[in-house]
């Protein structure tokens, strides 16, 4: 919730305000959509290393400049759609409310993914002494023998 309020009222209620006195409706809702998109570039940059993501995206920038103009264009058609909320039901409170649900949502989605994305694999022969595959993060003790007694 504490994302939400401010970056509403900055870019529904401040910006699309200033934009609607000067223009047509559309403009108004692109025009602020736009803005909040990219004023969304930092906090992307800031978080992407706390993703589940973040194994695909480590020291590889064009894929980290993917993800942040990915998050840049959902978050401006999610900007596009608060803006209509905004003027469709003349309020800040219809959009605060629909930004709030979808922090919160994205925010669980990221926690769930996070608890069940599968863990990686070493490839066979990649781990030395293991000829399978083993869980990263997993001790990398060698396996016990087993004996098989009557040979």
């Amino acid at each position: 919730l504490a994302a939400g309020p401010p970056e509403e009222l900055t870019c529904r209620s401040a910006l699309l305000g200033l934009r609607l006195e000067n223009g047509r409706r559309g403009r108004a809702v692109a025009w602020s959509s736009v803005l909040f998109g990219l004023s969304h570039i930092l906090p992307t940059l800031s978080t992407m290393d706390k993703t589940a993501m973040d194994h695909h995206l480590a020291q590889r920038p064009l894929r980290q400049a993917v993800f942040v103009a990915g998050n840049v264009a959902v978050t401006t058609m999610a900007g596009a759609v608060f803006g209509w909320l905004r003027l469709r039901s003349g309020s800040i409170l219809a959009p605060l409310i629909a930004h709030a649900a979808l922090n919160d949502s994205a925010l669980m989605a990221g926690r769930v993914a996070g608890v069940r994305t599968p863990p990686r694999r070493v490839g066979p022969g990649s781990v030395p002494g293991h000829p399978g595959g083993e869980q990263v993060g997993q001790t990398m003790a060698p396996r016990p023998r087993t004996h098989r007694s009557g040979r």
